[in-house]
């Protein structure tokens, strides 16, 4: 922009300012930037430096650039994401009605108006695209009401910096309504109250300004256009404090902006955000000229280091190609030396502040190098110690293993005597419970059994008596009568009854009381042989129930031997493993105190090669 437009000629304090003031002023920057810097910027240049930080895929902290206010108008020509975003927006948005060649024409006579340098041309060229803008069908394009707003604000000839705000205004109601991202609203937002401040800054109200950048703020905390201008405008308002402590912003977010190119191990990123620093610009405003030992004092604090210890951290990178630990690098590495390497090659001899202001990051990436390879180092040297130890670990894990199946196979026989004892066990319960079974049905079929029936052997017995004794009575009486008879006595049937009854009743009656007799003495046999018979079944119980614990005994006792010559029988195999492992365990430990002592001395050697270039 030429000089007229600059916010330093909008400052009319600066009107006390000598040039040979300025030009002190604006020779402190040489300490803390390259020599290349200059003031001026073309707006090719400006546009391609709003590009490059587009290429980049940042974090939203980092993502954002200083608008200045001397090249704002240059913004809206860029092809960044934002305006990209808008345009595609409102392709989509209208359709077949979108007027692509107005739309271009309108873009075309706004370009030439932010590059036109002389007063006539450049009024020429805001005149015809506000013309065109006012007779766009598209009213919602607030794209349309950016450029008419910006060239309000910053045309020589049509500056009305009321009117710019009613279009930011305007702008930022449309932006609302529509459906647009979050980021596209956000960022415009952000973007329509940094113009707005310029307009304020132009018309003069800086306590307005204050407020719209203080806003802006609020919309991207890390916006550094605000941070600056806020800075800027408290130097208007002499208030230092709150100049001071914005400037400081700045400076760290370029300084914090560096640090994370460095994170990244991008040295594109490293030169991108060193040429393009914000802060950069602080020696070349008028404003700050009171400032200029504060300033220095700050930007001093910020340098950590000389421009030599890039030259030292170049010489570092290649003594460590000398030891060629190649094979030890990870991808990590093979980033860090590159960028570390290309950092060297673009800023050697460079007093870059904001580059010093980080040496110790660049320093701690370099030395992560230190950390990987000693790392790599041990682990390779570490590993020698394993595989020394394998033949040892195979052994044990033999004999483990070994351990492990004889305990397996001996709970196994265990298992299995355990079984066949139970086995056993049940057997000679079967089999006793059987018997004792019998012999008790035995005992109490004893009622049954007519033979041991004291009553039914009397019953029998006195009906065989009766039997005998009518026989006995029949022969009996017979024989008497055959002795009456034959002595003379009569034939008759009174004679022969007389003789039957008188004869046989005698006999008849002497059998029939043997018979009795007889019959009580039967009957006490049999009782006493039901007693007997009873008392050698519960004898015969008694003794299955002996024979069956003394059964029960002996298989209890032959299955702890059994069991017993088990446990011996693994036991020593066993003892006679572990055994073996204990004293190869001893040998492993010895082997490894042995090894471990060689790689030890053999990290330390590699650690000293380390230490001499890294540490």
């Amino acid at each position: 922009m030429d000089e007229e437009n600059s916010i330093q000629q909008d400052n009319t304090d600066n009107e006390f300012i000598t040039e040979a003031e300025f030009n002190k002023f604006r020779n402190l920057a040489p300490e803390f930037f390259h020599k290349e810097y200059k003031e001026e910027i073309g707006y090719l240049t400006s546009l391609k430096a709003i590009s490059k930080l587009s290429s980049f895929v940042l974090p939203p902290e980092y993502n954002d650039s200083l608008i200045l206010y001397n090249e704002a108008p240059y913004y809206w020509l860029c092809e960044s994401p934002l305006i990209v975003g808008a345009e595609e927006y409102f392709k989509r948005q209208f359709g077949k009605l979108f007027d692509s060649e107005n739309v271009k024409a309108i873009k075309g006579f706004y370009t030439k108006w932010a590059i036109q340098k002389e007063i006539e041309p450049k009024s020429y060229f805001a005149k015809s695209t506000m013309v065109m803008i006012e007779k766009n069908p598209q009213k919602n394009n607030f794209l349309n009401m950016l450029y008419y707003g910006t060239i309000l604000t910053f045309d020589q000839k049509f500056c009305n910096p009321i009117k710019s705000l009613e279009l930011y205004g305007k702008a930022k109601g449309v932006i609302a309504s529509l459906n647009l991202k979050d980021n596209l609203n956000n960022d415009f937002n952000y973007l329509i109250l940094i113009y707005s401040g310029f307009a304020y800054i132009k018309n003069g109200d800086f306590e307005k300004a204050i407020e719209t950048f203080s806003e802006a703020l609020v919309c991207k905390s890390n916006g550094v256009t605000a941070k600056y201008y806020l800075a800027y405008v408290y130097m208007l308002l002499e208030d230092i404090d709150n100049a001071k402590n914005y400037l400081q912003e700045v400076l760290f977010a370029d300084i914090f902006k560096v640090q994370y190119a460095i994170s990244v191990n991008s040295a594109n990123l490293v030169e991108f955000f060193c040429e393009n620093a914000a802060s950069m610009n602080l020696f070349f405003e008028k404003s700050y000229i009171p400032l200029a030992p504060f300033l220095q004092e700050i930007f001093r604090q910020a340098k950590k280091t000389t421009p030599e210890f890039i030259d030292a951290l170049n010489d570092r990178a290649l003594a460590l190609a000398d030891l060629h630990y190649e094979e030890y690098y990870d991808k990590e590495i093979k980033e860090i030396i590159p960028f570390v390497l290309k950092v060297y090659q673009t800023f050697k001899g460079n007093n870059s502040v904001y580059l010093l202001a980080n040496a110790d990051k660049l320093l701690t990436k370099f030395n992560r190098i230190y950390d990987i390879i000693l790392a790599a180092i041990t682990k390779r040297l570490t590993a020698r110690i394993k595989e020394t130890l394998i033949p040892y670990d195979n052994q044990m894990a033999e004999n483990a293993a070994k351990i492990s199946a004889l305990e397996t196979e001996s709970d196994a026989a265990k298992k299995t005597a355990k079984e066949e004892y139970e086995k056993e066990i049940k057997i000679v319960e079967d089999k006793s419970a059987k018997e004792i079974n019998n012999v008790e049905n035995l005992l109490n079929g004893i009622k049954k059994e007519n033979k041991f029936n004291p009553q039914n052997t009397f019953t029998n017995s006195m009906f065989y008596n009766i039997i005998i004794s009518f026989v006995i009575f029949v022969i009996s009486g017979l024989a008497s009568y055959s002795n009456t008879s034959g002595s003379g006595g009569g034939s008759d049937f009174s004679s022969f009854f007389s003789a039957m009854m008188i004869g046989g009743a005698k006999w008849a009656l002497i059998t029939f009381f043997l018979g009795i007799i007889i019959s009580f003495v039967a009957s006490g046999i049999v009782a006493m042989e039901k007693a007997n018979y009873k008392q050698k079944m519960l004898n015969k119980i008694d003794f299955l129930k002996t024979k069956k614990e003394k059964d029960l005994a002996i298989l209890k006792k032959t299955n702890e031997s059994k069991l017993a010559d088990i446990e011996e029988n693994f036991k020593s195999k066993i003892d006679s493993a572990k055994e073996s492992n204990k004293s190869i365990d001893n040998e492993r430990y010895n082997e490894e105190q042995k090894v471990r002592g060689e790689v030890d001395d053999s990290i330390k050697i590699e650690v000293d090669k380390l230490n001499r270039i890294l540490a």
